[in-house]
């Protein structure tokens, strides 16, 4: 929960990134908070619900192509709530939250389409998170997926309490070919709260050392 300034800092990021979403020519998304029935592969960080008709998705994307129905080149943008069983929390609470708002683009088409557009939003999500604190872009292993092809994370510091501010994730034809679709699909998640996050330590980190500086000299 968040009110006043506070709340304004979550919708600053967010409005920044619907700035690129429209440079990217997105269709815009209304994704559900639920996934579409209940007969969905495990994962090992899924949280278990009292939903009758629905479950709820670790991953933001994973609404949408429960539902997708047309493989034509698109990119697509909306916002979602990703609910998470998180190994390192008790080691990083404000960091490693169970549930918060992704800012999700979806990329579907031939191969020539997701390749190029990927290319340009991973470029453009580095250049928007750099404007709010250091980070890189890194390889990633635990895929939200079996059947997906390769993951990469925005990368907040080190050590246990690093924050993976935004994933970018290959899938392959292994969504497109569970809606008997042809062609390929990739995404991007961007943590709201996960960005304001590292924000707020990076400026008390800043702090810090300015306060060190001052008493030293």
């Amino acid at each position: 929960m968040a009110a006043g300034h506070a709340a304004a800092e979550y919708w600053e990021v967010f409005d920044r990134l619907r700035g690129c979403w429209a440079s990217w020519g997105v269709k815009p998304l209304w994704l559900s908070p639920l996934r579409a029935g209940r007969n969905q592969p495990a994962h090992p960080q899924q949280v278990e619900t009292a939903h009758f008709c629905g479950s709820l998705p670790h991953a933001a994307c994973l609404p949408f192509f429960d539902e997708l129905e047309d493989a034509t080149p698109s990119v697509y943008g909306g916002l979602g709530v990703v609910h998470r069983l998180e190994p390192l929390r008790p080691l990083d609470s404000a960091g490693r939250l169970e549930a918060y708002h992704v800012a999700e683009t979806i990329i579907v088409g031939d191969q020539g389409f997701c390749i190029e557009a990927y290319a340009r939003i991973r470029h453009d999500i580095g250049q928007l998170l750099s404007r709010y604190v250091g980070g890189e872009w890194r390889e990633a292993g635990d895929l939200f997926d079996p059947d997906l092809r390769t993951k990469e994370e925005w990368i907040y510091g080190s050590g246990v309490r690093a924050l993976p501010i935004a994933s970018g994730n290959v899938h392959g034809p292994a969504y497109l070919q569970r809606r008997n679709l042809n062609g390929e699909s990739r995404c991007f998640g961007v943590g709201i709260e996960r960005l304001i996050e590292a924000k707020r330590r990076s400026t008390r980190q800043l702090d810090g050392n300015a306060r060190f500086v001052a008493s030293v000299e």
